[in-house]
């Protein structure tokens, strides 16, 4: 059995294991993922920095490292990363 909240006021979302096997029935099969070998990146990481709980790094193409970066900027909250 499922629980969720639900975004208005009828309270939580209760969807018994019949209805959550219905679902995934019904739902599309999710396409499988492409195996790449670890070193296929054709990306290089410049300009690596950590402070208060992100991550940025420049990416550039390998081939061509004078285009402009990409900026990549995650971060970190106690349980997700964004």
């Amino acid at each position: 059995m499922v629980v969720g909240e639900d975004e208005g006021d009828d309270g939580p979302i209760v969807v018994s294991d019949l209805e959550e096997e219905a679902m995934r029935k019904r739902a599309p099969e999710q396409p499988q993922t492409r195996s790449h070998a670890p070193s296929s990146s054709s990306l290089a990481a410049t300009d690596v920095t950590i402070s208060d709980g992100s991550l940025t790094a420049k990416l550039i193409f390998k081939s061509d490292p004078q285009t402009k970066p990409l900026i990549l900027t995650l971060f970190v909250h106690q349980n997700a990363i964004n």
